[in-house]
């Protein structure tokens, strides 16, 4: 009820994305007020222009690295779908998402050697192969839903503004809930 001008602004900036800038909509409001069913209601018709994924952080005591994308690799979808062969994604990215997807050496097992980098290094090569991954489903049109992200653990919701900032120019559109 009244979701009217919420469910305008969503569909706004669905089509400034799709015109290749990257948009980031938050959608608050209190425990159980609609926020998943609005965000649902609005993305189930468009599922046609572009590709949705749609996945949700897990409150738990203590945060797992990037817990919410591992749910979008290990479950039937567009980004598990990027990792079968054939892949477009270049093996030294692959090689890298190994480290956080170790079942990925076995699917693929002459994936480029992992040299020993510091942990800096490491952290910001891990950011930049999920960001190629999200970058080849950019195309036409790609809306990431997060919900529930008052719980991301902090190496998503950095990944979230990296992504966001090399993706400024792509068609995606960032949606939290």
């Amino acid at each position: 009820i009244g979701s009217a001008t919420a469910l305008a602004t969503l569909e706004a900036e669905r089509l400034r994305a799709a015109a290749g800038e990257a948009r980031v909509v938050m959608i608050t409001g209190d425990l159980g007020m609609g926020k998943t069913h609005l965000w649902r209601t609005w993305a189930e018709p468009r599922v046609p222009t572009g590709i949705i994924i749609s996945t949700h952080a897990i409150e738990t005591s203590e945060p797992m690295p990037f817990a919410t994308l591992l749910n979008l690799f290990r479950h039937p979808g567009p980004a598990q779908a990027l990792l079968r062969a054939p892949v477009p994604l270049s093996p030294i990215w692959l090689a890298e998402l190994a480290r956080l997807l170790p079942e990925l050496a076995l699917q693929w097992p002459n994936l480029p050697p992992l040299r020993m980098i510091s942990p800096a290094e490491e952290r910001a090569r891990l950011l930049q192969a999920l960001t190629e991954v999200f970058r080849l489903l950019a195309t036409p049109l790609l809306v990431l839903i997060i919900d529930d992200l008052h719980w991301v653990d902090p190496s998503t919701l950095d990944w979230l503004i990296y992504l966001v900032d090399q993706l400024k120019n792509a068609p995606l559109l960032l949606i939290g809930a």
